[in-house]
């Protein structure tokens, strides 16, 4: 009595290890990447803009906003001048939000696309 071995079969896994990617599959990677990272860095820059303006406003000393910076709900007084009191609305919390986004994306974009590449090359654990 014999005991035959079978090989395994191959899986879908094995038949497409980073030695066998084709340069268009890597260039298609990439993009995607780079795509996702510019993505959820302008959002991430979107959602915060806000906040990040009165940041700013309080750092400058800004003398219209400056009174608002000692006290405990001074962020939210800041807001409700800029988007209440002066009449700016909503647009006034995104002032200079187009020069931060064209800063932002390329940066998270290239970030998220070298960690992925790192990652996958197992530079990273």
């Amino acid at each position: 009595m014999s005991i035959q071995h079978t090989p395994p079969l191959a899986s879908a896994a094995s038949t497409h290890s980073p030695t066998t990617t084709t340069t268009t599959t890597r260039h298609k990677n990439l993009t995607k990447r780079l795509l996702a990272g510019a993505v959820a860095g302008a959002l991430a820059k979107t959602a915060t803009a806000p906040l990040d303006r009165v940041k700013i406003l309080f750092q400058t000393a800004a003398p219209k906003y400056k009174h608002h910076a000692k006290e405990w709900g001074g962020a939210y007084n800041t807001i409700q001048q800029i988007v209440v009191k002066e009449n700016e609305g909503i647009k006034g919390l995104y002032r200079g939000h187009t020069i931060m986004l064209a800063r932002i994306i390329p940066y998270a974009a290239v970030q998220f696309a070298s960690y992925e590449y790192y990652r996958e090359v197992n530079y990273l654990s």
